[in-house]
């Protein structure tokens, strides 16, 4: 399945894709930090190490997300 596949049979109030690669659980979200050029990184509970970076445009609504 494609992400977009998936993406659609996901509750949107859980899971969100946040670029590319990446559809992430709101319950999994450690902290968020600050990126280069306005963008911000993810830190995740169940994956430490992997780099998860959202674009300046989709910060805000990340964090709304989030904060929902």
């Amino acid at each position: 399945m494609t992400l977009e596949e998936v993406e659609t049979q996901l509750d949107p109030q859980r899971f969100m894709r946040v670029n590319r690669q990446f559809i992430i659980s709101a319950a999994a979200v450690q902290k968020l930090s600050t990126y280069f050029l306005g963008k911000m990184r993810i830190h995740m509970t169940a994956a430490p190490d992997e780099e998860i970076i959202v674009s300046k445009d989709k910060v805000a609504t990340v964090k709304r997300w989030l904060d929902s």
